[in-house]
Order: structure tokens, then sequence, then C-alpha cells
């Protein structure tokens, strides 16, 4: 066969069928247009909730942040458990939990151990759920975990529950998983210290006080107000003068004394008259 009659059948094959593809296009304008509308539908649903969904991902890590950049005082617990109710991703569902731990331990802690049945304990309970649920969901998050179970044997050793808490520290000493991490040296310390900690912390015994004397007492024992002398209101206080002032005050009292001497009057001197007669002076 030449090649232009193969050519010639292979463009009647391709006209043939786009000619039948136009007739079926036809006849199932319908149903076409139905796939078409159901296809758009589906891509622009799935492009509004992907974009919904990473709005309110940011939206919870934006919650977090808060706690950072007002000191947590100003956002309520709720806020951080209503982005773990949400569970919208692994890590901020992740940080969020070990948020809920950290705000109600911050509350607590500063009051020492603490009575069961208080209400300070049931808050730290919820520190105790929050970092228990980090370790048992998310134990790929090798940082997340490590921070939830040394804080898991904090919240136990301030309710004086020493073995329990001997039991985190362990378990993260143990842990090949954090041989490079810093939470294997801050646990082993611990360890080290918590028999000592757990001592009660015994004061010496206050040096005994003089107690105050009764009022009339204490007054009869005053002096009087006549006997203190009190300076007048201009009085001023005159510090000595220095050796150097001495020296010119004593130059120049010198030398006025010798200017005094030169410029004073010379004082006549008497004459004897010869005598009289009668063996007394002869007046002028």
């Amino acid at each position: 066969m030449k090649p232009t009659r193969r050519q010639d059948l292979k463009t009647n094959e391709l006209s043939q069928q786009i000619e039948e593809i136009r007739d079926y296009a036809k006849e199932n304008a319908a149903k076409l247009s139905g796939i078409f509308v159901v296809v758009l539908i589906i891509a622009v649903g799935g492009y509004w909730y992907y974009h919904q969904h990473q709005q309110r991902i940011m939206d919870g890590w934006a919650s977090l942040d808060r706690r950072v950049t007002t000191g947590g005082d100003e956002v309520p617990v709720s806020v951080y458990e209503s982005v773990v109710a949400e569970d919208l991703d692994a890590a901020l569902t992740t940080q969020a939990l070990l948020t809920v731990g950290s705000a109600t331990m911050a509350k607590t802690m500063a009051s020492g151990p603490l009575d069961p049945d208080s209400a300070t304990a049931e808050e730290l309970d919820q520190a105790r759920t929050a970092y228990g649920q980090v370790v048992s969901r998310y134990p790929q998050d090798v940082t997340a975990t490590g921070q939830a179970m040394l804080s898991l044997g904090i919240i136990a050793e301030n309710q004086d529950d020493q073995e329990t808490a001997r039991s985190w520290y362990q378990k993260v000493v143990d842990d090949s998983r954090f041989a490079n991490y810093p939470f294997r040296d801050q646990a082993s310390y611990r360890l080290a210290n918590l028999n000592r900690w757990a001592e009660p912390v015994i004061f010496p015994v206050a040096m005994p006080t003089v107690p105050e004397p009764p009022p009339e007492i204490a007054a009869s024992k005053s002096p009087p107000d006549a006997a203190v002398t009190k300076p007048p209101s201009d009085f001023t206080f005159i510090l000595p003068p220095s050796p150097a002032e001495k020296a010119a005050e004593k130059a120049v009292a010198e030398a006025t004394a010798a200017a005094t001497k030169d410029n004073a009057p010379t004082k006549p001197t008497a004459t004897t008259q010869p005598a009289g007669p009668s063996g007394g002076t002869n007046a002028p």
C-alpha cells in the first residue's frame, strides 16, 4: 500500500472518531452538563474547605501566640482547650495541650504542696491530663513528649508524690529517644536531688526579743522637751579654717600690723626747762 493511501485512511479514521464524539455529545448534552456542574461544585467546595481549614489552623496558632504576647494572664485556659477540641492539626494540638498544662501549672505551683481536695489541686490534675495526652497521642514528637514527661514528674513532686515523680524521671533517663536532648540531663539532676528536696526545711529557733516598756515608763525615761537644746532657726555651722587659710590670715595680719606701725604719728618728747629761784621749773 502506498504511503499516500495509508495517510488518507488514518485521516478518515480520525475524522470518523471526532464525528462520533460530536454525535455522543449532542445526544447526552444534559448528562454531560450535569457531570461538569458536579465536578465544578466539588472542586470549588474542596478549595473552600481547604482554605477555611487553613484559616482555622492559623487562628489556632494566633490563640496560642496570645499567651506569649500577653504573658498568659489575660487568656483563659478554655481558649487553649477549644483548640485541642477542634484537633485541626497534630502540631497545633500538641502545642495547645502543652499550653494547657503550662498555664494551669503556672497558677498552682507557687503555693507548694497542695491539698488533694483543693481547687488548685483540680487545676493541677487538668495539667496532668493534658501532658498525659501528649505522651500517649503524639510519641513521634520527641521534644513535646520529653517536656510533657518532665512536667508530669514535677507535678507529682509538687503534690508530694515522690515515687511517681521518680518513675517519670527514670523513664526519661531510660528512653533512648532523649539521648541527644537536654531532657535526660534534667531528669538525672532531679533524680539526684529528689530525696534532699523532699526533706522538710528546719529553720533555727528565733532569738528572744525584749518587750517594749509601757508608754508611761517610756515617757518618764525620756528627757523633757525643755532640756533639749535646739539651735535657732538662723543657726549656721562654721567650719574651722584650713591650714592654708590660717597661713593666709596670718600673713595679712602681719602686713596690716607693719603698715599701721609705719604710718603712726610721732609722739613729741618732753623738754626740760631750767629751774627757777624757788627750785621749780619756769613756765614758758
